[in-house]
């Protein structure tokens, strides 16, 4: 009886022996095709187009998984949904996915850095301030960017406190020595007002400003160009102005643009700059103001800096101004002498000047530009100097051809 017993026992056990080995064989390849199924895409995608010819439930399941492209174009039209979100939501957006399947969130940013890399840019440093866990490196970084904006800041007042051309120049200066990158530049700028920010952006080198456009905000951009438009529209408009002033007599444009009444000094000087020499002398000569004039040049220097094309036109127009004074007081010497002469000794001299291009006072500029009075500039000039009374006698001693160009002339400027 034992023996049987012992004999049914050892039965059993190699029954169990030779299940554990079939189940072994079948579930080596069943893990194995599990394993490169959910490891190997192409292996995967084989198998999917094999089970979906299965008919029933089995079949429309593996119908149902999208095939690799359509995956492709799926994760494409992801990818241009959320980059047309702003940066704030974007990353909110990929810090969800990233927790949720990141195989997904890798490719999706590199997707949407070929469709806009620069956004993408912005985006990326973001997230990785987001995943800055420890505590001292997020500190760092906070202390970083203060420092940054501290240093913003005090660049931005010391170059606000400049002139604007000096204030240009050290922009350029401190870019072009490597002290300032674009980054920091950007950071400066929008420390400016929109209008000195308009300054600054309109005559600084064309490659820094390109710089500055692209490191500044697109609203903030928007705003100093149109502040920009706004200072080209006024300066058309001055120089229409100083077209009009230049048809006018001496006497007409003295009162508009010989004191600060009608335009602010940083105008006057714009107009000056588009008036001729000569006209800008005489009218500047009536200027008993001297800080008047004195601001006036100041201000005018200032744009010769920013604008080389007009370099020289402030010195040029002094050296107008002490001419005419010279040339007026030679005139008012000359009133006194005349008014002492008999008429029979000034008609005649009236007579020979009057027709005389003979030049007594010049000063030239340039090829372009120069002062030219000749001996009828200055006997007309006299005579207008002189007594109502005394020209009325002259006249009656002058022949009457020089009488009738006399009175043509001399009310003329």
């Amino acid at each position: 009886m034992a023996e049987e017993i012992e004999v049914t026992q050892d039965k059993s056990s190699s029954y169990k022996i030779i299940i554990i080995i079939a189940l072994f064989i079948l579930l080596i390849p069943i893990l194995t095709v599990a394993i490169l199924y959910n490891t190997n895409e192409s292996f995967k995608d084989t198998t999917n187009n094999v089970f979906v010819h299965i008919p029933g439930p089995v079949g429309n399941y593996f119908r149902s998984i999208p095939s690799p492209d359509e995956q492709d174009e799926l994760k494409l039209e992801i990818a241009k949904y959320y980059i047309g979100m702003d940066e704030d939501r974007i990353v909110d957006k990929l810090l969800i996915l990233k927790g949720e399947d990141e195989d997904l969130y890798n490719e999706l940013r590199h997707i949407m850095s070929r469709e806009n890399p620069r956004k993408m840019t912005n985006v990326n440093e973001r997230l990785q301030r987001a995943f800055l866990q420890d505590g001292s490196l997020q500190r760092i970084l906070e202390e970083i960017e203060q420092d940054q904006e501290v240093f913003a800041i005090e660049t931005a007042n010391y170059i606000t406190s400049l002139s604007l051309p000096a204030g240009v120049k050290e922009m350029e200066r401190l870019y072009s020595a490597g002290e300032i990158g674009s980054k920091e530049l950007g950071d400066i700028f929008r420390q400016f007002s929109e209008a000195k920010a308009a300054d600054y952006l309109r005559y600084i080198d064309d490659n820094i400003a390109q710089q500055v456009r692209v490191q500044i905000p697109s609203n903030f951009r928007s705003a100093i160009d149109r502040n920009i438009e706004n200072q080209l529209a006024r300066e058309a408009q001055l120089i229409n102005k100083a077209s009009l002033y230049e048809s006018k007599s001496v006497n007409d444009t003295l009162p508009l643009i010989g004191s600060d009444q009608h335009h602010s000094i940083q105008e006057l000087a714009f107009i000056y700059h588009h008036f001729p020499t000569d006209r800008g002398g005489r009218i500047l000569s009536e200027v008993n103001d001297m800080d008047f004039i004195q601001d006036l040049y100041d201000e005018m220097l200032l744009l010769e800096e920013l604008i080389a094309a007009r370099d020289g036109k402030t010195r040029h127009l002094g050296e107008a101004v002490t001419f005419y004074r010279n040339y007026q007081q030679k005139v008012k010497d000359m009133v006194d002498v005349y008014q002492r002469m008999g008429m029979d000794e000034l008609a005649p001299l009236i007579e020979r000047m009057l027709v005389s291009n003979t030049i007594i006072e010049q000063h030239i500029f340039s090829p372009e530009e120069q002062i030219v009075k000749t001996e009828e500039n200055l006997v007309l000039d006299v005579l207008r100097g002189m007594r109502t009374a005394d020209i009325s006698e002259l006249m009656g001693e002058l022949s009457t051809p020089r009488a009738a160009l006399l009175s043509q002339k001399i009310y003329r400027e």
